[in-house]
């Protein structure tokens, strides 16, 4: 027997487990994430429901999962940057009034993925599919456009991440401060003093000069 190509056949058949095992991937429906860390512009977001508690429903059609929003909402994902896929559709729930108008991206740390374009009630849903590879950061936002957002309900349909780690929904606890863009005081003391000053002939002057 010949000890050499069974040797050689039990490496090949070790690299094939590994880079099985190595390239295993999870699937992750959007309604399987806490969603606690979602924000929602009116109401509460549900999972495989709309934001009205009634089923998922775009342009007459019913989908068992995905997540019902409403304008303005977002969603941070946190992801591991290895290769996976988000897919989903998106669109206005049929349960929404006439002048819903939204607009659906998803941001991620390389920039815009996905712009839906201005969507109202009873346009077909839209497909997404984005290669996740070198992503750490999604977003998942839904816009009112410049009408408001009355009536805006918004689905997501389908949503699943295909990945190697199971995704985590992040709660941006500091989601305001993120957008305080005021420095913080100096420490040494600031003279405050007008630049400008006036004074009137034959009256006593006095300038003061206000620190902090």
């Amino acid at each position: 027997m010949n000890t050499n190509k069974i040797f050689n056949w039990n490496i090949l058949l070790t690299l094939v487990l590994l880079w099985g095992c190595s390239s295993s991937s999870v699937v992750v429906g959007i309604d399987e994430l806490d969603l606690s860390a979602f924000t929602s512009g009116w109401g509460e977001n549900h999972r495989n429901l709309s934001v009205t508690g009634k089923p998922l429903s775009v342009a007459g059609a019913e989908y068992a999962k995905g997540l019902g929003s409403h304008a303005g909402s977002e969603g941070h994902i946190r992801l591991d940057g290895k290769k996976g896929r988000f897919t989903a559709s998106v669109g206005v729930d049929d349960a929404a009034g006439a002048k819903a108008s939204v607009v659906f991206y998803v941001f991620t740390n390389k920039g815009t993925a996905f712009n839906s374009g201005v969507m109202k009630k009873g346009d077909a849903a839209k497909p997404i599919d984005i290669n996740l590879k070198g992503i750490t950061d999604l977003y998942l936002v839904v816009d009112p456009t410049m009408d408001g957002n009355r009536d805006d309900h918004a689905d997501w349909i389908n949503a699943v991440f295909t990945v190697q780690t199971v995704p985590i929904a992040v709660k941006d606890t500091a989601e305001e401060q993120r957008y305080i863009l005021t420095p913080p005081p100096a420490p040494e003391p600031r003279i405050n003093g007008a630049k400008i000053t006036g004074a009137s002939p034959d009256k006593p002057f006095l300038f003061t000069i206000a620190t902090t």
